[in-house]
Parts: structure tokens; C-alpha cells; sequence
């Protein structure tokens, strides 16, 4: 409990710092490049600030899931999964925060072409995540939030159980697409690779674990 009211207040912290640099800057900001890195959207600065505070909202909604999930015994035996699942998640949302705020301080404007691959970088940073979600799926137990949940895996724990280790490899591929992705978007100029190569291998995953529980669940039943 020591360990999320810490948590906590580092997210609390890093959006009380996001708000004093939204402060600063000016009213009008980038908030939308294009594929090829040139700015195309200008708003107001201050619903950075919701982008900001998103964190802080999702971390209170991870507190509140184990409480009232009615397969709460569950949560006791992923507990550890679902923390590092759920770290990787915040820091994400909190860099993006950042990353947003960064091309209004870099004095970006409607037309101009950004100092940096700001694509690139999110989707290395989604390649990163999948791989942490791959790397504990695993460990997931049947519960009615965290996981896949189908109608075949709510029904059977040893469906849920084939269909998140399957899963696990299956996430871990997808961010290491994803990292693949950015290699060659950067080295080959064909940006368009890396928004493929993270689109693509999410729905097929999504597809393929879907019908891999009903396929389960069938044999299971026969």
C-alpha cells in the first residue's frame, strides 16, 4: 500500500509539472503531426493538461478493478503481474504527456516539419509496451477486467489459461513487430511501415486468440 500511495504521488508530481509547463507556453499549440513529421493540427494548450491527468485517473481505476471484480481471489495470485502490466501502462501514458508538451516547446508551427521522428517514437514506445504485456500474460488469472476475455474464457479457466499463454507469445511478436517497424521506417524513409506494423499484428492477434478460445472451448466440450 507503501508502494502505490508513492506511485501516486509521482503521478500527482509529474502533472503538477506538466501544468507549469503548460503555463509557459503559448496559447496555440501543435497537437497533431502528420506521417511525414509535419504539423497539421494547432489547439489550445489546456487540454494538455487532461492528457496529462490521464494517468492519474487510470491508476485510481487499476485501485478500484481488483475491489470490485467478484473474482477477486484472482487478483491475490496475479498481483505481481498486474503491477508491472500496469506500471508499463502509466509510464507510457505519462511520456506521451511529455512527448505532446515537447513539440510546442520546440517552437513548432502550423506547416512546419518537427525535429523528430514523433511517430517513431510513439510506436517504439507501443512495441515496448506489448512486450511487458506478452511477458505476463501468462500470469493472468480468470477475472472479469485484466486479459482476454471472451465468452469462451470466462467459461472455462483451462480455455482462459491455453488462451493467455498463447497470448503472451502472441503480444511479445506484436511489439516486436512494432520495434521492426520503426528500424525500417527509419532506415528506409517508408514511414507507412511503421504504422502497418503496428495496426496489422494487433488485429490479427485479436482475430487469431479469439478464435483459438472458441476453438478451445469446443474441443474442451467434445
Amino acid at each position: 500500500m507503501k508502494r502505490k500511495g508513492l506511485f501516486f504521488a509521482a503521478l500527482a508530481l509529474n502533472w503538477l509539472a506538466l501544468f507549469f509547463a503548460v503555463w509557459r507556453m503559448p496559447e496555440q499549440i501543435p497537437m497533431h503531426v502528420n506521417i511525414d513529421g509535419i504539423v497539421d493540427g494547432m489547439g489550445p494548450k489546456w487540454p494538455l493538461l487532461g492528457l496529462g491527468a490521464l494517468p492519474v485517473a487510470i491508476f485510481l481505476l487499476f485501485l478500484a478493478l481488483p475491489r470490485i471484480d467478484p473474482l477477486r481471489e484472482s487478483w491475490q495470485k496475479h498481483e505481481k503481474a498486474f503491477e508491472r502490466v500496469a506500471l508499463a501502462i502509466l509510464l507510457f501514458l505519462a511520456l506521451l504527456g511529455w512527448l505532446v508538451a515537447s513539440l510546442a516547446f520546440a517552437g513548432n508551427a502550423l506547416g512546419s516539419a518537427v525535429s523528430f521522428r514523433f511517430e517513431a517514437l510513439i510506436c517504439a514506445g507501443v512495441g515496448l509496451l506489448f512486450l511487458v504485456i506478452g511477458n505476463y500474460m501468462g500470469q493472468v488469472r480468470q477475472n472479469w477486467f485484466f486479459g482476454i476475455r471472451t465468452p469462451w474464457t470466462m467459461a472455462s479457466e483451462a480455455v482462459w489459461r491455453k488462451t493467455h499463454r498463447a497470448g503472451g507469445y502472441a503480444f511479445v511478436g506484436c511489439g516486436a513487430l512494432c520495434l521492426v517497424g520503426v528500424a525500417l521506417g527509419l532506415f528506409t524513409g517508408l514511414f507507412w511501415l511503421e504504422i502497418l506494423l503496428v495496426v496489422a499484428p494487433v488485429l490479427l492477434a485479436a482475430i487469431w486468440l479469439t478464435a483459438y478460445s472458441y476453438l478451445l472451448f469446443k474441443k474442451e466440450q467434445q
